[in-house]
């Protein structure tokens, strides 16, 4: 009866090796998971403050102070357009490596009917550039001093 105790115990003992063996793969096999999982996310992360950091936006005719763009030397009989180039870059060397969408907004004086070509556009990083048009087409025609004082010319 001896001997059955200790081939009972051998077979318990086995029986815990293999369990420990199995529990221990799992356990690295968890760690290397976070592990990946962790740098994934602070890859992601620093991602995120580097790409915020080279975010560049300007334009020839837009600014952060003001949105008034005073039109000179224009008759107010004909059509007039106004290109406005947007670009994502802070100089020659330094520009975004992203694509930036942008949306359009304007008003327009009750004098003119104002046309823009596009109201959003997205500023691509193969170029850091987008040009938009506004057309402005008077809405009453321009009176002669003659006219406005109810007399006819000639």
């Amino acid at each position: 009866m001896l001997e059955k105790k200790t081939y009972q115990f051998k077979l318990k003992n086995r029986y815990k090796r293999k369990q420990l063996l199995i529990m221990s793969i799992i356990l690295i096999c968890m760690i290397s998971l976070v592990i990946v999982f962790g740098r994934y996310i602070t890859d992601s992360i620093n991602n995120f403050f580097i790409r915020s950091k080279e975010f560049y936006f300007s334009s020839d005719k837009l600014s952060e102070n003001t949105s008034v763009y005073q039109i000179d030397n224009w008759s107010g009989v004909s059509d007039y357009t106004i290109a406005v180039n947007m670009n994502s870059r802070k100089n020659n060397i330094e520009k975004a490596t992203y694509d930036i969408g942008y949306e359009i907004e304007y008003t327009c004086t009750d004098n003119a009917v104002c046309q823009l070509n596009k109201t959003e556009g997205i500023i691509y990083s193969s170029t850091n550039s987008d040009i938009f048009n506004l057309t402005i087409t008077p809405n009453i025609g321009l009176k002669t001093r003659g006219q406005s004082r109810g007399r006819n010319c000639c």
